[in-house]
């Protein structure tokens, strides 16, 4: 194995021979049979200290075989003439500058130009689907396993759009199948080879000018009144690729950092290990800002106890989700518990940690009301896109100001799919069906006015749409944008600073004061398998894991389809789910309705409406469930996990 490292590392040009001993000892016709591409692209295990470690699904031969076939396919796609364009980057996590080095030189040995970050290293996902589109290219490569533990090693490809490919997705899970099938040889070029692999790939001042088109004036003179008030904010990056990125991105965007500025940082050195927030109990977990063991472990309590820090921000990795934690006093803090928000009792002040979904019904609030005070909001036709899986809470409110909702199933790349659809329709009657069956209607032009996942993933578009040098037209990125959405958290703090309110308190009065039922939210990831095993014993547990999962899965998607197909009624629904509850104390009403929504079940209880679907990226099942009533949720919740499903749905 030093052999094959010493020649990924060095700079001469090389290849790569899958011969039968290198396919052997690194499983991979195991690795090609089983390979996918999944909700966030390819994740799996690997070694932090070895990064050609055979029993480490995610190692430096496997990355050559995903850029290898990459390459292929889209080299495929030029037409005579044409040099393809790609950038390659990724986050902090073990191993991750070597591997952007072998994909560069296996893109460069194909003819691509590749693009590298400057004048930093590291790129949040974000960010490259960015530079895409504003420079015209026709791919990227992130590395990036999100909010993943450190010991798990990501891939994901990103098409012209800057979107995580759907069109090409099948044809490389082919060609990977056929590399290693065939046996064939990998091209490395030499890493200096001069014109095809550049460090050039900086896109802040367009980055910058595209916000603030989007965010619009107001949001730069709250944020300017706000810091001359003694407004101040403390970002944690949890060691990932957002304290260097937006270091270099709030002052372009009038926010000041250092001393005397609004910003001040912490757990911001780079780390491979994120600080070891994931190190819980001997375990090693991922590094979720929206997980309650990282955002009430990272030390946000002790800094907004001072005077002087008013916000915390909360990122992953690579810079898709956010966590927004601010104060609240008490009588604001007694009626936010009440309305499903997290609080925690410091003393004088009590801390606030609005979940995703709540962070996301103020900042659709607050957006509407910026689009009314610039008199935008009835200039164009603004929907809400979101997957099926985040709050209804959302789609009440945005139904109270005429505003559509249009869902997709989980992962960003299904609501990069929604705007390319709309986008197709412009100049016409703009609809979308979803997979539910639904049709909505979005008029004539229609703009995005958030783009979001419950998991804590969103991105907003403006009145201008995104457009790249070639002509494209996109309503929005295609990726989620942990920095955009700061961006509007920290206007919206600001404002609340300006006028001598808080988060929580605006939070309060907005639900209170709209129709809006579904204010309490629940999810719970059961885990199926140990991912941090290796070898053998990660593949045995894995077919465990997985067994289980497809059992879980297929009934209650048994269930959700028979409705669908005629096949049974509501009241059958409801008859099955008590006949396989264990807990006699807990009967399920019918169902009012139910229905497979692409990578899920859904069931819509007249207590709460229930989700269960298997993570894209994760080894869990997730199952989702709100209401209107916190004990009621939680009840529903306790019994839809403890069903035990017949042996036959499996």
């Amino acid at each position: 194995m030093n052999d094959l490292l010493r020649l990924f590392g060095d700079d001469a040009a090389a290849t790569v021979k899958l011969g039968e001993d290198l396919v052997r000892d690194f499983h991979l016709d195991r690795w090609a049979d089983e390979f996918s591409l999944m909700t966030a692209g390819y994740r799996d295990r690997l070694d932090p200290d070895d990064p050609v470690n055979p029993e480490a699904p995610f190692n430096a031969l496997t990355v050559a075989i995903l850029a290898e076939a990459k390459a292929r396919v889209f080299e495929r796609a030029l037409g005579a003439g044409d040099v393809g364009h790609v950038v390659v980057g990724g986050e902090v996590r073990p191993h991750t500058q070597l591997f952007i080095r072998i994909a560069a030189r296996i893109y460069a040995a194909h003819g691509f130009h590749v693009h590298l970050r400057t004048p930093v290293a590291t790129t949040p996902i974000w960010y490259s689907s960015f530079g895409i589109v504003a420079r015209g290219f026709q791919s990227g490569d992130n590395f990036t396993a999100s909010h993943s533990a450190f010991l798990k090693g990501g891939w994901k490809p990103l098409d012209g759009e800057g979107q995580q490919l759907l069109k090409e997705e099948a044809e490389i899970v082919r060609e990977v199948k056929g590399i290693v099938a065939r046996r064939e040889a990998i091209a490395l070029a030499p890493w200096d080879l001069r014109g095809l692999v550049q460090r050039d790939f900086d896109v802040d001042e367009e980055y910058a000018a595209y916000q603030s088109s989007v965010l619009g004036g107001v949001v730069a003179s709250e944020i300017k009144e706000a810091t001359g008030a003694g407004f101040r904010i403390a970002v944690c990056p949890v060691g990932g690729s957002m304290g260097a990125t937006t270091a270099r991105l709030f002052p372009r965007v009038g926010i000041a950092t250092g001393p005397g500025g609004m910003v001040e940082y912490f757990l911001d050195e780079e780390d491979s290990q994120f600080h070891r927030l994931g190190h819980r109990e001997g375990e090693v977990h991922g590094v979720d800002p929206c997980e309650a063991d990282v955002y009430r472990n990272v030390g946000a309590q002790e800094l907004l106890s001072r005077d002087d820090v008013n916000l915390v921000l909360v990122f992953d990795p690579d810079g898709d989700r956010l966590k927004v934690i601010s104060r609240a006093t008490p009588e604001v803090a007694a009626r936010a518990t009440a309305l499903g928000v997290e609080v925690e009792d410091r003393g004088p002040h009590s801390i606030a940690y609005l979940s995703a979904n709540q962070l996301y019904l103020a900042l659709v609030g607050f957006r509407i009301e910026l689009l009314k005070k610039e008199g935008r909001l009835e200039a164009f036709d603004w929907f809400v896109g979101m997957s099926f899986p985040t709050s209804k809470s959302i789609e009440e409110l945005a139904a109270s100001e005429g505003v559509p909702c249009a869902r997709v199933p989980v992962g960003f790349k299904h609501i990069g799919d929604l705007c390319r659809s709309l986008e197709g329709q412009l100049g016409g009657d703009v609809e979308f069906r979803t997979v539910a069956g639904e049709t909505v209607a979005l008029g004539r032009e229609p703009r995005a006015l958030i783009l979001c996942e419950e998991s804590g993933g969103a991105c907003f578009g403006g009145q201008d749409l995104l457009v790249g040098p070639k002509g494209s037209r996109q309503l929005a990125l295609r990726e989620k944008d942990g920095m955009q959405i700061a961006l509007l958290s920290i206007a919206l703090a600001a404002h609340l600073h300006n006028t001598g309110s808080s988060l929580a308190e605006y939070y309060c009065d907005l639900v209170e004061s709209r129709p809006i039922e579904h204010l309490h939210y629940r999810r719970y990831d059961v885990r199926l398998y140990d991912e941090t095993l290796l070898g053998d014993e990660l593949r045995a547990a894995k077919e465990v894991g997985l067994a289980r999962r497809d059992a879980v899965v297929s009934y209650f998607r048994g269930l959700a389809e028979g409705v669908g197909r005629g096949d049974r009624s509501l009241e059958d629904v409801g008859k099955a789910l008590n006949s396989a509850r264990p807990d006699t104390a807990y009967e399920f009403d019918t169902p009012k309705s139910a229905g497979w929504v692409g990578d899920g079940s859904m069931l819509e209880f007249p207590r709460g409406r229930f989700i269960l679907r298997a993570s894209g990226t994760d080894a869990v099942l997730r199952y989702y469930v709100e209401g209107a009533r916190v004990e009621e949720v939680e009840a529903l919740a306790r019994a839809l996990r403890e069903l035990e499903p017949p042996r036959s749905s499996a």
